[in-house]
């Protein structure tokens, strides 16, 4: 079932999207594309060193999940806001 972009209403009646498992999602990619310029590039981290455990996008922003590979530490998480029709 996680395998499409599930929009529901989350328990404060915002329209909310499941990305997870949706990596050709045009959303996804752009959030990803954003997670490795501003997080993953300034701690010296490569793309392929994060892997995407939960995306999430509701009503303007977007909660990501990453495990990265180089730490065996809790999962990354990552909060992004869409301002002005950007993320």
């Amino acid at each position: 079932m996680l395998d499409k972009a599930i929009p529901t209403k989350s328990d404060s009646g915002f329209d909310r999207a499941i990305l997870t498992n949706k990596p050709k999602d045009k959303t996804y990619q752009t959030l990803l594309n954003l997670i490795i310029k501003d997080f993953a590039k300034p701690k010296g981290l490569q793309s392929s060193e994060l892997s995407v455990r939960q995306l999430v996008v509701c009503d303007g922003w977007a909660r990501a999940l990453l495990d990265v590979s180089k730490t065996i530490q809790k999962p990354e998480q990552v909060i992004l806001q869409k301002l002005d029709g950007k993320w």
